[in-house]
């Protein structure tokens, strides 16, 4: 059986698990924090949303569109006392990992783009120099 992937629920343990609230995802989407709970809410989120989202979140859209496949937690059935329980202590390394992949190689599109960004101001001035 194929797992339904559910874009709204796994946008909102991503968003826990870096301890951001709504309310900030919703003030930089310009947005009210009532419409971005009604956007966790969906099964399936539309991609440009999801690149937004996922531009503020500093994760990629599809880390979001697959986390059903890697899950946050592992569930461990085990037999107690009392019966059929379930262990949800246990989380996911493989998962975090790869969140942990995806902040270093953002961090690195970071400096890149500041070194970018520093060389055209440099380049700026040098012509602006040029001009005077």
């Amino acid at each position: 059986m194929i797992p339904t992937i559910h874009h709204g629920r796994n946008l909102k343990r991503l968003r826990k698990l870096l301890d951001i609230t709504q309310e900030v995802v919703a003030g930089k989407l310009d947005i009210v924090q009532q419409e971005y709970s009604k956007i966790e809410q969906q099964q399936e989120i539309d991609n440009v949303l999801l690149e937004r989202i996922g531009a503020i979140l500093r994760i990629h859209p599809d880390l979001i569109k697959n986390l059903e496949e890697q899950l946050i937690q592992n569930v461990h059935q085990y037999e107690g006392n009392k019966g059929v329980g379930f262990d949800c202590r246990k989380v996911d390394v493989e998962m975090y990992e790869r969140l942990l992949e995806e902040k270093t190689h953002n961090a690195k599109l970071q400096e890149q783009l500041i070194k970018q960004k520093d060389e055209y101001i440099e380049l700026l001035k040098q012509m602006a120099k040029k001009d005077d």
